[in-house]
């Protein structure tokens, strides 16, 4: 059903329920019935939930198997900079010395290119 791929959605993004209705502005409450799908999304609600994802409501709605992953505008990417930031840290503290040395060198070889 369309609330096991939200829940995944959210838990591969690692944001509690809390932080997603935050950000598509919906009570925790209510998505919490979306991902148990005990209750429907609106159509807003769910093109919300697709766009804050970057997939399609098709796919959240289980009429494809394939994620279609639209490209975030940058709009999009700085609406979403809090949650991203969040999602970031959280992955960068699994990181052993080694790799996040890496990721230090790609974020500045990155921003020299962007000059």
């Amino acid at each position: 059903m369309y609330g096991d791929r939200i829940a995944t959605l959210r838990e591969e993004a690692h944001l509690t329920q809390q932080e997603l209705a935050d950000e598509i502005g919906i009570k925790r409450s209510a998505l919490s019935h979306y991902e148990k799908s005990r209750r429907e999304p609106t159509y807003d609600v769910l093109q919300n939930i697709a766009n804050f994802f970057h997939v399609t409501t098709d796919y959240l709605l289980e009429k494809t198997d394939l994620p279609i992953v639209n490209s975030p505008s940058t709009d999009t990417v700085k609406n979403n900079a809090v949650i991203s930031q969040q999602a970031i840290h959280k992955k960068l503290n699994k990181l052993s010395t080694k790799n996040l040395n890496l990721v230090m060198q790609i974020i500045d070889a990155l921003s020299i290119n962007k000059k």
